[in-house]
């Protein structure tokens, strides 16, 4: 039996203070504003790109600034907030403002994507949240099951700790065209640099021969690797493209690779979920668990050339009536991220922060 839901008694004043706020970022919120249960603000910091498609879908809703600005609430258009969501304690702008905050009363739930490493640096990371900044902030909103480890270990309440944080737009990222009849294309979007394990996927796509049967590797992004990509056949390199440009190539490939050395919560690897493509990722990426099974990809271990090459070669010899599976796999794995998902559980942390019952977790 479904509990009716109590209107929230007062529309609380929400403020997501976001580091470098990108367009899907923006979308995002957008959602939560079409849940239409609380009235919200944004302050960001500049990102490194336009920030044009944020103005766009936050029409009036962001103050801009820059990240080593040191900003008070008393320098808000809207003053303190009833709630707040914030970027992370990596980042001194959105700290300041977080502890600014929670000074006054405010709740303030904190964006987090730091995948679960067990390593010594979240050994002291432990000690350091309960020393630092337990008192700053009221619960953690993550984007899955590595994240919310994370904080779990660190000492958040379990019932403090909120999913389902990021997500691409599948109304962007779906694709019109059936897995089986997509170009032999693997896709990589992301940085070219070593963490993000472009070096082994083109040495990998390069030894499996796949160029001599069709098969092109489109790689998206910047940085200082993109020339290893240059000049080899069957690779072909793009810098730094808008959304639709990659929304476009991602729904017309068959493989999203996705090889990182070390990777939190890459918002890509949701994009290529969300157009049904199948998934080549590594151990090291944070989301594969949400992602992928043997049903609609592969994973692997980070740096390992022959292991990689292999995985290729098995997806890629994938029949028609495989790829319709894995493409349904794909597809409905990715419906539990994206601005619908986000929305419903920030609908939750307005109703739990008012002392109001909370709907059915996403």
């Amino acid at each position: 039996m479904t509990t009716m839901l109590r209107p929230i008694a007062q529309r609380p004043r929400v403020v997501f203070v976001w580091h470098g706020l990108p367009a899907y970022g923006a979308r995002l919120i957008r959602g939560a504003m079409n849940a239409d249960v609380s009235d919200i603000k944004v302050v960001a910091t500049r990102p490194s790109f336009s920030t044009a498609p944020v103005d766009q879908a936050l029409s009036g809703l962001v103050q801009w600034h820059d990240a080593d600005e040191r900003l008070a609430w008393s320098q808000v258009a809207w003053g303190v907030p009833d709630i707040l969501i914030s970027t992370g304690w990596g980042f001194p702008f959105c700290q300041r403002l977080s502890c600014e905050a929670a000074k006054a009363g405010v709740p303030v739930v904190m964006m987090s994507d730091n995948r679960w490493r067990g390593d010594v640096r979240q050994m002291i990371g432990k000690v350091a949240y309960r020393l630092l900044y337990k008192r700053t902030f009221s619960a953690g909103w993550v984007p899955g099951d590595s994240a919310a480890r994370v904080l779990r270990e660190f000492g958040v309440p379990k019932e403090r700790i909120f999913p389902c944080l990021y997500g691409c737009d599948p109304g962007l990222f779906s694709s019109p065209l059936r897995l089986s009849t997509r170009d032999k294309s693997i896709v990589f979007v992301g940085q070219m640099i070593r963490r993000k394990g472009i070096d082994v996927l083109i040495e990998a796509f390069v030894r499996s021969r796949l160029v001599h049967a069709g098969w092109r590797l489109l790689m998206f992004g910047s940085g200082p690797l993109s020339r290893l990509a240059h000049g080899t056949p069957g690779i072909f390199h793009q810098e730094f493209s808008p959304p639709e440009v990659i929304a476009k190539a991602v729904g017309s490939a068959r493989i999203f690779a996705m090889p990182s050395r070390d990777d939190n919560w890459p918002l890509a690897l949701h994009e290529g979920t969300a157009a049904g493509c199948l998934l080549l990722t590594t151990t090291a990426v944070g989301s594969t668990r949400e992602f992928v099974d043997l049903e609609n990809g592969r994973i692997v271990t980070p740096g390992d050339v022959e292991e990689l090459r292999t995985a290729l070669l098995h997806l890629a010899a994938l029949n028609d009536s495989q790829l319709d599976r894995a493409e349904a796999t794909s597809i409905a794995k990715a419906g539990h991220f994206g601005p619908t998902p986000f929305a419903r559980v920030f609908e939750r942390i307005c109703r739990t922060f008012a002392n109001q019952p909370t709907p059915t977790p996403c």
